[in-house]
């Protein structure tokens, strides 16, 4: 009895040492983010527009800070995208590549507009998705091949919910494939 009596005690600090709320994280007087456009030192074309807006509405879908003009915030939220990379993981006989991996990184800063104080970096964060092609056997066998550009939607998105997560939440998760 008195066993279960120490584990149940033991359990109830482990779940309790488990919550978070933004309050605790972010500074009490930040209500409101500004989001300008990230920056992009990749050759890909237009990632930068598209990244702004997915962690916009990412934002206003988690609804914990209001985006606002550059004024009316009390943080901004700078971001570059420092690295995209489509690398093949896996040939066939013919030397097609069956799988990818796609990466997206990048650098963020979260910065309180009153006293213009970094209150946080996270330099280098990844997201992260693998993919088969058509030449992939697994691909043809479930139809489930995909295209470069389908897969990089999906990737600005699994980006976008990491920034926004870090921002409000205060933990970044390092996917490891």
């Amino acid at each position: 009895m008195r066993k279960k009596t120490i584990a149940l005690i033991a359990l109830s600090f482990v779940l309790v040492s488990c919550g978070y709320q933004v309050q605790d994280y972010l500074p009490s007087n930040v209500t409101a983010v500004y989001v300008p456009l990230f920056q992009n030192n990749t050759d890909r074309y237009g990632l930068e527009e598209r990244l702004t807006e997915e962690v916009i509405k990412k934002f206003l879908v988690d609804g914990s800070l209001k985006v606002e003009k550059k004024t009316k915030s009390q943080a901004m939220l700078e971001g570059r995208i420092t690295r995209y990379m489509l690398i093949p993981l896996v040939y066939d006989v013919n030397n097609l590549v069956e799988e990818y991996k796609m990466v997206l990184t990048v650098n963020l800063r979260l910065i309180d507009m009153t006293t213009r104080e970094v209150l946080w970096e996270e330099p280098e964060g990844d997201a992260v998705e693998i993919f088969y092609t058509a030449y992939s056997e697994e691909a043809q066998a479930r139809n489930s091949a995909e295209l470069e550009p389908d897969v990089m939607e999906r990737l600005l998105l699994r980006m976008a919910e990491k920034v926004v997560e870090r921002v409000v939440r205060g933990w970044w998760v390092e996917e490891q494939f």
